[in-house]
C-alpha cells in the first residue's frame, strides 16, 4: 500500500490515537450511565466493542505494513549492500581437488 507523499503508517497511528480517545470517552459514558437505561448502555457497549475491534484491526494493518516495508527494503538494498561491503557475504568457492589453478 503506497501512495506518493503519503505516510500510511502515520495515518494508521493517527487513527489509532483517535480511536483510543473515543474508546475512553465511551467508557466514561458507560460508567456515568445508570442501569435503568438499558438501551443506552447497549448502544455505548456496542461502540466500545467497535472501537476495540478497530484498534485490533489497526494493529494488524500496521504489522502487515511494517513487514511489507521491511521486505521491500531488503529487496531494494540487496545489491547496494553487497557493493558497500554490508549485507550477506558473497558466496565463496572452494578449490576442487585435481583441478588446475
Amino acid at each position: 500500500v503506497t501512495t506518493p507523499g503519503v505516510d500510511v503508517l502515520r495515518i494508521t497511528q493517527t487513527q489509532r490515537t483517535h480511536t483510543l480517545r473515543a474508546l475512553q470517552d465511551y467508557t466514561r459514558l458507560k460508567a456515568g450511565a445508570g442501569d435503568e437505561d438499558l438501551a443506552w448502555l447497549l448502544v455505548v457497549e456496542s461502540l466500545i466493542f467497535q472501537a476495540e475491534a478497530e484498534i485490533r484491526w489497526l494493529d494488524h494493518c500496521e504489522a502487515r505494513l511494517l513487514r511489507a516495508e521491511s521486505a521491500r527494503s531488503i529487496d531494494r538494498g540487496a545489491e547496494p549492500s553487497r557493493a558497500s561491503g554490508r549485507g550477506a557475504p558473497e558466496p565463496t568457492t572452494k578449490p576442487v581437488r585435481g583441478a588446475q589453478p
